[in-house]
């Protein structure tokens, strides 16, 4: 009789629980069901930036002597890893490649000019720069590159002086004239010349003015957005005025992204969109890595669908507070931006242009 008693009493606790288990499962079901149409209209923005790699094998330098048979070296003690310093070539032997072509050898030194940098040695990037202006003194890449170093090195004559020989150049050379022209214009703003400087810039009248805006535009629509899924209208950055100490810095990106033709046909699947924006700082060496600042990325609405040919708007916030800066030795550098659609590059932006080489892209 006794067991009898505990048996009815157990069942209905027994089938309380089941019936709690049954919920449960369907409950966890139904949510799973909601979080697949949800991500669906959902865009992936990856803020993780990842290290930049070198674009080319270390540079081995090259002598003009024969070698000759030497005595074998006395053995070292080893570095320890973390004290390793990198081989850089001898800078009166930048190791360019023999070619015959003189564009190629410009290129080759542009590429070398933008290692050094990553390595921290701004003398031998710009050693190298300054040999490929000697063989081309009119190639766009060498003058805008020299003029963007000079401005890292806070030579902001030198830099307009570079910005002003990419303007002569004219009109005819591209995106590169206009944004010649824009830095001409913020170099004028932040350091007027004297009234009696017979250098000051001026532009041709036949020229258009720039237009004034709270964010200088920094980068335009190619002439195949069409035939892209999405892609990227413009960028507009805004700066804000720097600490007394120069460390600390607060960015402001406003990236406006149009759409084109989906593979397909129909319209922009959200889900499938993925946003990889990284932002990357420079340390007082020179060294380039991945940044430590606080970042806000957030797209201007509810709902991005693209729909009906609209545009839609990324807002990212960088800031990087004094604190942070001297903590971490680093400040502001630039950022690199990738859009894909359905696992395939759509465009891609960075400032400067030279961090896009340092990360390949999956196509």
């Amino acid at each position: 009789m006794v067991s009898m008693t505990l048996a009815k009493r157990l069942r209905p606790k027994t089938y309380s629980i089941a019936l709690y288990l049954v919920g449960f499962v369907l409950l966890a079901q139904l949510v799973a069901l909601i979080s697949v149409f949800y991500f669906r209209r959902v865009v992936n923005i990856d803020l993780s930036a990842p290290p930049l790699q070198p674009i080319n094998p270390p540079v081995v330098a090259v002598t003009d002597t024969p070698s000759q048979p030497v005595a074998p070296a006395p053995i070292q003690p080893v570095t320890p890893p973390d004290r390793i310093t990198p081989v850089v070539p001898n800078p009166g032997r930048l190791a360019v490649n023999s070619v015959q072509d003189v564009a190629q050898r410009v290129k080759a030194l542009n590429e070398e000019s933008a290692r050094f940098q990553l390595q921290g040695d701004m003398r031998l990037a710009a050693l190298a720069l300054f040999k490929a202006e000697s063989l081309d003194p009119k190639d766009t890449v060498t003058l805008v590159n020299l003029a963007r170093l000079s401005a890292l090195e806070k030579d902001n004559e030198k830099a307009r002086v570079y910005w002003q020989r990419v303007v002569d150049l004219g009109p005819g050379i591209g995106e590169a004239y206009t944004q010649a022209r824009e830095q001409l214009e913020v170099i004028d703003a932040r350091n007027p010349r004297p009234a009696d400087n017979t250098a000051v810039t001026t532009f041709s009248s036949s020229a258009a003015p720039i237009p004034a805006m709270t964010f200088p535009t920094v980068s335009r629509p190619a002439a195949n957005t069409v035939q892209r899924a999405l892609y990227v209208d413009r960028i507009e950055k805004n700066v804000a005025t720097p600490t007394a100490s120069g460390w600390g810095n607060d960015v402001t990106l406003r990236v406006v992204i149009g759409s084109g033709t989906v593979p397909g046909g129909g319209n922009i699947q959200p889900g499938k969109v993925d946003i990889k924006l990284y932002f990357y700082d420079q340390q007082t060496g020179g060294a380039i890595v991945p940044s430590k600042a606080t970042l806000r990325v957030n797209f201007l609405g509810t709902r991005q669908t693209w729909a009906n040919g609209q545009q839609e708007t990324l807002l990212a916030n960088y800031q990087l507070s004094p604190e942070q800066a001297r903590l971490y030795n680093q400040k502001y550098y630039g950022y690199m931006l990738r859009i894909y659609y359905d696992g395939k590059l759509q465009d891609e932006k960075a400032e400067p242009e030279n961090l896009l080489k340092f990360f390949p892209a999956a196509k």
